[in-house]
């Protein structure tokens, strides 16, 4: 490990925080929404998940990448199912790993199931390392 680059890095990330936090704030903010209203026992799971995500869209859908679309149209169709998912990805106590691909796996069983004319359910590790920093920043 270089800790003079480390170091530098540092100085410029102070030099330039005013820009990058103007830049970023945007993720503490979608944090923040999340924490304060995510409710895996919600009686209305899909309102809930709607909530939750809503300052988290930059981080979940761009050009051609829609894993919120599609979180939120299979919580539609079956919020039981999607929220014994997030049950499962949000268990400490299993392995990480294991509960990444288990979310993947089985949120896109279901999506096929329940959309069979998609072809991508876009749950790829980036959108559940979201989901998980959502709740474990």
């Amino acid at each position: 490990m270089n800790i003079t680059l480390i170091k530098l890095y540092i100085e410029k990330y102070k030099r330039e925080f005013e820009n990058i936090h103007n830049q970023e704030i945007y993720k503490w903010q979608a944090i923040k929404q999340f924490q304060d209203n995510f409710d895996i026992d919600s009686k209305d799971f899909y309102s809930n998940i709607e909530l939750s995500l809503n300052r988290a869209n930059n981080l979940l859908s761009s050009s051609l990448y829609f894993p919120l679309p599609m979180l939120l149209e299979n919580t539609k169709e079956s919020p039981e199912e999607i929220r014994v998912l997030f049950k499962d990805l949000f268990n400490e106590d299993l392995d990480i790993l294991r509960r990444v691909e288990n979310f993947r796996k089985q949120f896109n069983l279901l999506s096929k199931s329940v959309f069979p004319e998609k072809k991508n359910h876009y749950q790829d590790h980036r959108a559940v390392i979201v989901y998980l920093a959502l709740r474990y920043p």
